[in-house]
């Protein structure tokens, strides 16, 4: 299933961001292997989307820290592979096809017995 993501007509220049005009849809997977075939893109659009907070933020500072991905491919995976129901979109170059986003939903869920939810507790703030 493809939506178009704006019906926007102003024309985009360098700093139009992304998503504006009529260039980009959001698509929804329809099942887990549709999902499983984009984990490469989906971890390096989040690679490359710490690159540019990291660009933008440390530009003045003589010797920046490292840039680290911020979500793992095996933590993506896990995602797609464990939450249930597993939701979500994407949004992609409507010409091109490359991935620009993406949302991954599913319900709070916890795989250990001991695990106890108590917004009571005083460590709960």
């Amino acid at each position: 299933v493809c939506i178009a993501a704006t019906e926007n007509k102003a024309m985009a220049s360098p700093t139009t961001p992304p998503f504006l005009g009529n260039e980009s849809i959001i698509w929804i997977p329809s099942s887990r292997s549709e999902w499983d075939d984009c984990v490469d893109e989906m971890t390096a659009v989040c690679f490359a989307a710490a690159i540019r907070r990291h660009a933008s933020t440390d530009a003045n500072d003589d010797k920046p820290p490292p840039v680290l991905p911020p979500l793992s491919r095996a933590y993506i995976r896990d995602r797609i592979d464990i939450d249930d129901p597993l939701r979500g979109y994407q949004i992609r170059h409507k010409t091109g096809g490359w991935l620009q986003g993406f949302v991954l939903m599913t319900t709070f869920t916890t795989w250990t017995h001991y695990f106890k939810w108590d917004s009571l507790h005083p460590s709960s703030g």
